[in-house]
């Protein structure tokens, strides 16, 4: 199950745009900081797909092949679509940058 902190960063990156540009393949990613186990020159930071917690969530249909979710829409309201996402169905607010 998906852990979103009350305005947790999120990104997301468009994988692939359908021929007929009416769906984009998004995947999601939430940022983990290990602080625990963490040494010099180690990545400190690692990004967690959550995609496939978003379909289960959601319903959204989630495609294997990118390992993404197939949203509908014009690149410019992915954004907002994903944080509906998290306001309808988790009751929480995130912020989410389009890389």
């Amino acid at each position: 199950m998906i852990k979103i902190i009350k305005g947790e960063t999120l990104f997301a990156v468009i994988k692939r745009v359908s021929n007929s540009e009416r769906y984009r393949h998004v995947t999601v990613y939430q940022p983990t900081i290990n602080d625990n186990t963490f040494e010099e020159g180690e990545n400190r930071i690692t990004m967690q797909n959550i995609s496939f917690d978003l379909h289960k969530l959601t319903g959204i249909t989630y495609k294997d092949k990118t390992q993404s979710l197939a949203i509908v829409g014009e690149e410019r309201l992915i954004t907002s679509q994903i944080k509906s996402m998290f306001e309808v169905y988790l009751e929480t607010e995130v912020k989410v940058i389009l890389l």
